[in-house]
């Protein structure tokens, strides 16, 4: 995995398109981004899960605010839901991460017999969002 020093790792992706719409959404919000290995994936994104996703940089102070902005553009706010409107969104998300888990074997699946890999279409946040909560509650 990449490490830059001074800043920290906030999201990665497959997919060059999700990454350049995350990045123009956070450097139209005043942050400052880097993403090794993009030059990479637009040139050859049909590997890209041989190589891994693009990972999106921060520096470390802005790190929780960036992550809190690109949730917010995928309308993860957590924060906003109460206590019982939550469990459902709970289980409304498993059947989700079944479809991923199927749709991830099925893609390396694809890799391994024909040496080719489907981008992935969604952009990765990292760190939790029960952490970035007990951060702002602090």
């Amino acid at each position: 995995m990449t490490t830059i020093t001074g800043f920290q790792r906030v999201a990665s992706a497959y997919d060059p398109t999700e990454v350049l719409l995350a990045v123009a959404l956070l450097q139209g919000a005043g942050f400052v981004v880097l993403t090794p290995g993009l030059p990479l994936n637009q040139v050859a994104s049909h590997y890209s899960i041989a190589y891994g996703p693009v990972a999106i940089f921060v520096p470390e102070a802005d790190a929780d605010d960036a992550r809190a902005l690109l949730h917010a553009a995928q309308g993860d706010t957590p924060e906003v839901a109460g206590p019982a409107e939550t469990s459902g969104a709970v289980e409304a998300s498993e059947p989700r991460k079944q479809r991923a888990l199927r749709r991830k074997l099925l893609d390396l699946a694809g890799f391994v017999i024909s040496g080719i890999s489907h981008p992935r279409d969604r952009l990765s946040i990292d760190g939790s969002r029960r952490e970035a909560r007990a951060k702002r509650s602090d």
